[in-house]
This record gives C-alpha cells, structure tokens and sequence, in this order.
C-alpha cells in the first residue's frame, strides 16, 4: 500500500488597509522589529528571533524561539520571494516541543501579495483574526487608520 499526501491548504485572505504598500512591506520584512509591533494571538509567545537586522529578502533565513499555549517551540524561516512592494513569500518549519508526545512538526507557507484591490475572504476564521491582528497592530504601530 502507497502513502498519499494530502493536498495542500490554500487560504485566501484579502483585507484593506490604509498603509502604503512600501510601508507594510517593510514592516512585514523586518523579523526583529516585526516582533516589536506585531500583536499576537493570545496564547502565542515570541522569545527570540535571531535575524540579521532590517528587511529579511529572498535567501534569507532566520530562527524564532517562543511558546504556543504554554507548548516550546521553535521554527526555522526561510524567506522563498521577496519583490518590494507587492510580494513576500517565506516558508517556515516549526517545532513544537510537547512534553508528553513526541516532537511535533509543522511546514507553512505564507505569501503575501500587497495591493489595493478588495476581494473576498475564503479563509478559516481563525486565519481571518491572525491576518487581520498583523494589519491592524501595523496601522497602530504607523499611526494609520483604515
């Protein structure tokens, strides 16, 4: 018997903001000072990020260290396209270190595509809240409001 894989999750979220693209882009390409200004779900703690400073473009990679409803983590990201100020795509692995189960792993890919255009949102409602926190803590973090 052959193992299938499973197909991949593909969501889609669209949000408007006030932010000027090249502002959002930079803010969003910057691993430590993301951290700084970026708003968290509850339950998520970041430690450490270990980055070189200003804007992670395509090629680079980082590490980040925290906890996820009280379980250690941590995950690797490598930054796949980065084209100011539209696109930015990176690809993490994290880890999850649950202390009574064997170490859990986690592949994502998150892209960005930054625009003005409105469109609608075919997303899980728990991903509509995080985007939506990372734009709103970005509009806070830049004095702007949509």
């Amino acid at each position: 018997m052959q193992a299938t894989e499973r197909p991949a999750l593909r969501v889609v979220a669209t949000f408007r903001t006030a932010i000027e693209p090249e502002v959002l882009f930079d803010l969003s390409a910057d691993p430590q000072g993301r951290v700084k200004w970026h708003e968290h779900p509850k339950g998520c703690d970041i430690d450490t990020v270990d980055s070189a400073p200003g804007a992670a473009m395509q090629g680079a990679r980082f590490s980040t260290t925290g906890r996820l409803r009280g379980i250690p983590f941590d995950s690797t990201t490598l930054v796949t396209l980065a084209e100011r100020p539209r696109l930015y795509a990176t690809q993490t692995e994290m880890t999850m270190h649950h202390p009574q189960a064997v170490l859990l792993k986690q592949l994502a890919t998150e892209r960005y595509t930054i625009q003005r255009v409105v469109d609608w949102l075919l997303a899980t409602s728990a991903t509509r809240r995080n985007i939506r926190l990372l734009i709103r803590s970005a509009e806070r973090h830049v004095g702007v409001t949509a």
